[in-house]
């Protein structure tokens, strides 16, 4: 049960970026998670025609994103806390870096999330 008037948004495709981003602009978007790096690179593509200052977490999961896309994502995007995260659809999210640790180490998706306990 939803008691805090959150609005989720399931985007299907992201064949038209402006209208995605155009979107998110509207609903005054507060969280974005992708699965692959596609939501991330459309956002970084498309930050300096939008207002995504509403924006606050964005989660980037299923691989790792080039360095230089990370980068990209944190200059234009500083409010922004951004989890790197790595996980097979099978498992799930397996890794994550914390948002405090992506300037340091763009290139990582992290270690061990503390809730997998792995197959013992």
């Amino acid at each position: 049960m939803c008691q805090v008037g959150g609005t989720l948004i399931l985007e299907e495709s992201l064949a038209y970026p402006a209208a995605v981003l155009n979107q998110m602009q509207a609903e005054g978007v507060y969280w974005v998670s992708g699965g692959s790096d596609d939501l991330c690179n459309v956002i970084a593509a498309g930050l300096p025609c939008f207002d995504l200052s509403t924006l606050r977490y964005l989660t980037n999961a299923a691989a790792g994103l080039p360095t230089e896309h990370v980068m990209e994502i944190r200059r234009r995007l500083p409010q922004v806390a951004f989890y790197s995260m790595y996980g097979q659809t099978e498992t799930a999210r397996t890794l994550y870096l914390p948002p405090e640790w992506i300037d340091r180490k763009p290139e990582s998706v992290g270690s061990s999330d503390p809730g997998n306990r792995g197959l013992d």
